[in-house]
């Protein structure tokens, strides 16, 4: 599924714009009750660690916005693998935005 969500964004306009806050919502989705919970919040991650979704963050303010406040408020992610995951996307983050500015 990834990489043919990856291929879609790059192929289609509007899918990127379209599915980008999809997964930011799946960071800060609090309920890691539900089945799958860790691995939707471990794609989604994987996801916007991608070049192309790091590239759409730096440039759109708002998704930037967005991007920051779900992995600042993603605490209630208690297991190793998950905040493995959050962290790594967003170092991905960081060197980028180092690149930047």
């Amino acid at each position: 599924g990834q990489l043919a969500l990856l291929s879609c964004c790059r192929r289609y306009a509007g899918v990127c714009a379209f599915s980008m806050p999809r997964l930011i919502a799946l960071i800060q989705d609090t309920d890691s009750d539900k089945p799958g919970h860790d691995q939707r919040v471990v794609g989604a991650t994987t996801m916007l660690s991608t070049g192309y979704f790091q590239d759409r963050i730096l440039r759109d303010w708002p998704i930037m916005r967005l991007f920051l406040l779900a992995v600042c408020q993603s605490e209630h992610n208690d297991k190793d693998e998950v905040l493995d995951a959050l962290d790594n996307t967003f170092n991905t983050f960081l060197a980028g935005w180092y690149q930047v500015s």
